[in-house]
């Protein structure tokens, strides 16, 4: 949304806050991971990416009893799929699609994201994605998570998919 508005499009971004408050929540809400917080997360988005005929597919290990902050991991889902979100949108309808394995296992927390995209993704300065010039802030802060779990962050692109894995 941030990259919309600095490119000067308030306009789809104005329609893409009514589209989601339009959106009616489900009477069941998802349970992706079997932790409400992570839940409402990936809910919110998965709405979001609905409202864009994009098809978002979550495979979850149940996550309601981690050693990992729930705030830190809504940074690293957060980022992930703001990041996908505004990627599939510049697509036709019919190629927009956000994948998500979260995995636990013990010790390790293993997550993939994938989605495809159009146009340039560079490596900023710190080596990390980032598309149309942005900064790379969002990618900045799951490389910190995870190296703050002594994990990884494994980017890569190849011209039409994106993959992000966080371990």
């Amino acid at each position: 949304l941030a990259g919309l508005l600095a490119a000067g499009q308030s306009g789809e971004v104005q329609a893409y806050v009514q589209g989601m408050v339009q959106t009616t929540a489900p009477e069941e809400p998802a349970a992706y991971t079997q932790n409400p917080t992570l839940d409402a997360l990936l809910a919110y988005y998965a709405a979001g990416l609905e409202w864009l005929g994009a098809d978002m597919r979550v495979e979850a290990d149940p996550l309601s009893d981690l050693p990992i902050d729930n705030l830190e991991l809504c940074v690293v889902l957060g980022n992930l799929l703001e990041n996908a979100l505004n990627a599939v949108a510049k697509l036709p309808m019919g190629q927009r699609y956000v994948h998500m394995a979260i995995r636990w296992d013990a010790p390790r927390l293993i997550i993939r994201a994938e989605n495809p995209y159009t146009g340039a993704i560079v490596k900023n300065e710190a080596g990390l994605p980032s598309a149309d010039g942005q900064t790379g802030l969002g990618t900045k802060s799951v490389q910190a998570v995870a190296q703050r779990h002594r994990g990884e962050f494994l980017p890569e692109w190849d011209g039409d998919v994106f993959r992000a894995y966080v371990i």
